[in-house]
C-alpha cells in the first residue's frame, strides 16, 4: 500500500476544474499557516453543526473561522447565511470577535 502524491495540475482538475483567478482570491494550492488549519477545523466543525440544525453553534464557529482567516471569502458567506437564517438578532460575529485571538 502506498501514498499517491499529485502536483499542483492535478489538483486543478480534481475534484472540479479551477482557473488561475480563483486559485488566487480563494487562495487554492498554498500551504496553511496554523491559524488556516484552525480556520478550516472551525469550518468543517461549523457545516457539521448546520447539518445538525444547531444554527447558532455553526454560525459561532464560522465567526471564529473568519477571525483566524479573514482573506477567506467563503468563510464569510457561510457566516452571513447562517445570520440570515438566524434573523437580524444574531451575535455570533461580534461575539467571536469579542474573544481575542491567541498569542503564539
Amino acid at each position: 500500500m502506498g501514498v499517491n502524491k499529485f502536483d499542483d495540475a492535478y489538483y486543478r482538475q480534481w475534484p472540479f476544474p479551477v482557473t488561475d483567478e480563483e486559485v488566487q482570491a480563494e487562495g487554492y494550492l498554498k500551504s496553511l499557516t496554523p491559524d488556516e488549519e484552525l480556520a478550516v477545523f472551525l469550518s468543517i466543525r461549523g457545516m457539521c453543526l448546520r447539518e445538525a440544525n444547531r444554527t447558532a453553534e455553526a454560525a459561532e464557529a464560522f465567526a471564529a473561522a473568519v477571525r483566524h482567516a479573514p482573506n477567506v471569502r467563503g468563510y464569510r458567506v457561510m457566516l452571513a447565511s447562517l445570520e440570515r437564517t438566524l434573523g437580524a438578532g444574531t451575535q455570533a460575529s461580534q461575539k467571536a470577535s469579542a474573544v481575542p485571538k491567541p498569542t503564539k
